[in-house]
């Protein structure tokens, strides 16, 4: 390349005088925009100018510097407390929380059994309240093996031993129940453990074996104030479809509801109770299970904890990864076959494959940065790479659209390459910077 036209190039490109003329006639905001825009192409030209010249180099360097990046993922840490993903830090809700946490301990973890009738038949007889009771107390009887994390001894993890304790009217310890089944316990007739605890279930069993259909049904269609576990019993909360009075009382859905502690640890920006986790999930397979203990009831029951729901969440967006990875497929697809022509040598496959090893590095070094500056991954997060994809696509196209104008346009076809390739990044950078800051501010108030 001659001299003159190194320093030719190597100037910031410049525009008509109609052009010129026309930026003084209009506003001062026009003209601090021709200006700003023709300083974001100057620039723009001079870095095409640069890379065109040393595209291996411009490669390593990007690579070198996504490697850099991504030491920070030494310390990428992920994050699934609501308190801290949605709640504003330093609030008065989260110093609120921690005062009762420290003070009162946290909250109870719930497990609950819907327990419903089958072929239009009632659940308030004797019967099915039998049954009932025999399906929660064999769950109530699931054991685990102990987790090394929470305990020293080899002692098993069971229900009473985690169980949220109260007592009865005259002071025996008790686990806390939510269910009809209160309704029947006496403190009368006691059944103890032969650990000298007592046994809700057998003692439960006890009175009913001792009471009739009517009676049943009386207790329920008019409940005393209080009982002897001294809970209060609401009917709207725990008995489902419930119709008629007296002897004709009847209902088709019962909830029982046992409480255990809230042991939850924290650890690597998760809270979790191994133990109870451990015996909520065999708890909720024992009684979804076929086992031979629960079949022949005359009943249907669902169960519910707070293992199933994580669960249950953690299978929907499992769910969703096949259909994310044909949409990645998808958008190469797409990105091959249009990104170019639609032919064997202007198809432009290999450029289209270089922009999304490129959106790669982009996302690693994303990651990479945000884990160095201490920022946590949350579930919102779960979209970035999809999205920047995109972005990073919509951009390669920008750059490759502006190149093949530069080619086509009789006024460059005698230009070398690096300063087409220059022209092409001073038309397409500008304009990819501006919708990039405009995303940003955007996502900054979201």
């Amino acid at each position: 390349m001659k001299d003159s036209e190194h320093i030719t190039v190597m100037q910031p490109p410049s525009s008509s005088d109609d052009a010129e003329s026309v930026a003084k006639k209009r506003g001062p905001l026009f003209r601090i925009s021709y200006a700003v825009d023709r300083t974001m192409r100057a620039f723009f030209f001079r870095v095409g100018y640069l890379v065109s010249a040393h595209p291996l180099k411009t490669i390593a360097l990007a690579l070198l510097l996504t490697a850099i990046a991504l030491i920070g993922m030494l310390r990428f840490q992920t994050e699934s407390r609501a308190e801290e993903l949605w709640v504003p830090q330093g609030t008065v809700a989260l110093s609120n929380r921690e005062y009762v946490v420290s003070n009162y301990g946290q909250s109870v973890r719930l497990a609950r059994i819907a327990f419903v009738a089958r072929d239009g038949k009632g659940l308030a007889n004797k019967n099915a309240f039998l049954e009932m009771l025999d399906v929660a107390e064999a769950g109530w009887n699931v054991e685990v093996d102990p987790i090394d994390q929470q305990r020293s001894s080899n002692t098993v993890i069971n229900w009473p031993e985690r169980c949220l304790n109260s007592s009865d009217s005259v002071g025996n310890p008790v686990c806390t129940f939510s269910s009809a089944f209160t309704l029947f316990y006496d403190v009368d007739n006691v059944v103890n453990n032969s650990d000298g605890t007592v046994n809700f279930f057998d003692t439960v069993r006890r009175k009913l074996s001792r009471m009739n259909d009517a009676q049943i049904k009386n207790v329920l269609s008019s409940p005393p104030p209080t009982n002897d576990l001294r809970a209060t019993f609401i009917a709207e909360e725990i008995l489902g479809g419930a119709s008629g009075s007296g002897d004709t009382y009847d209902f088709n859905i019962m909830l029982f509801t046992q409480f255990i502690d809230n042991n939850q640890i924290e650890k690597d920006g998760n809270r979790e109770d191994v133990e109870a986790q451990e015996i909520e999930e065999k708890w909720t397979n024992f009684l979804l299970e076929d086992t031979p203990l629960l079949k022949g009831r005359s009943l249907d029951w669902y169960v519910e904890s707070f293992w199933s729901q994580d669960d249950s969440l953690e299978q929907a967006l499992n769910g969703d990864l096949p259909l994310l990875s044909f949409g990645f497929v998808l958008l190469t697809i797409y990105v091959v076959l249009f990104l170019g022509d639609f032919h064997v040598v202007r198809s432009h496959m290999w450029l289209a494959i270089g922009a999304l090893l490129t959106t790669g590095l982009a996302l690693g070094t994303c990651f990479g940065l945000s884990s160095a500056f201490g920022m946590f991954f949350g579930p919102v997060h779960q979209i970035l790479p999809l999205l920047i994809v995109g972005i990073g696509i919509d951009d390669c196209f920008h750059v490759t659209r502006a190149l093949d104008d530069i080619n086509l346009h009789a006024d460059h076809s005698s230009k070398s390459l690096r300063v087409r390739i220059a022209l092409a990044l001073s038309s397409s950078g500008s304009a990819i910077t501006v919708t990039s800051f405009t995303n940003v501010v955007v996502l900054s108030f979201c």
